[in-house]
């Protein structure tokens, strides 16, 4: 096993060895058929939709969308185009109001996430609740923990400016979930989500009833869950 494996079993970041690298760079290595970048420097943003160029933002944004997209069997002509523009306008609206985040290492942009607000909790005991939403790693950046360190990042910051809870939904096939549950996420049911939703006052009446079928569509899917914190 090499180097390079046993840093990626790991996952773990480090200070590259003497002469290995350029200290203020970052280690290059294959992982199968994967060129993976190792981080050592990366910068959180949060920029809004007068300073962020968008034009940057598209091709991470198309890799996100053609990566995580989901057919909903009760809108068969939905596209992954349509997901992509969906996307976009999802990422505006947060940057509107200052709740989008970009990853950058070196000025590259490497990563970008967003909090969305999704409604209160019905009983009000937590304040606003807010989606993780978007939180994406170009893949040769990963294994950097960026995913745990854009998460805490977002939570520390508005946990300083109101009460609030987050939660995310997420597929049992990837690693997300097991990183949740180590910040502290728990499971909570569809039944819970749906009620959240229903008290948000932005939703229009053809959103709410999207997000319905959407959240219906995971409702006891033996791989699928929806966590919250807070």
């Amino acid at each position: 096993m090499d180097d390079c494996e046993k840093r990626d079993i790991a996952n773990e970041c480090r200070p590259p060895d003497e002469g290995e690298v350029d200290s203020t760079t970052a280690n290059i290595c294959q992982h199968g058929h994967t060129e993976i970048v190792q981080l050592f420097d990366i910068d959180f943003e949060r920029p809004t939709l007068e300073t962020v160029n968008i034009e940057e933002l598209l091709p991470l944004m198309q890799a996100f969308t053609e990566e995580t997209f989901v057919p909903i069997p009760a809108r068969p002509e939905f596209t992954v185009e349509d997901d992509f523009q969906d996307n976009m306008r999802r990422a505006e609206r947060l940057l509107k109001q200052d709740k989008y985040y970009l990853v950058r290492h070196y000025g590259e942009l490497v990563g970008f996430g967003g909090l969305n607000y999704y409604g209160h909790m019905p009983d009000n005991s937590k304040g606003r609740v807010y989606e993780l939403t978007q939180v994406y790693t170009a893949p040769k950046y990963r294994r950097n923990k960026i995913f745990t360190r854009l998460v805490r990042q977002m939570m520390d910051d508005f946990a300083k400016e109101e009460p609030s809870s987050v939660i995310m939904s997420a597929s049992e096939k990837k690693p997300v979930l097991d990183l949740l549950y180590a910040e502290g996420f728990k499971d909570i049911k569809a039944d819970t989500m749906q009620s959240i939703c229903e008290t948000n006052p932005e939703f229009s009446p053809e959103e709410l009833a999207d997000e319905k079928v959407w959240i219906d569509s995971k409702r006891g899917h033996p791989k699928f869950r929806f966590v919250m914190q807070g």
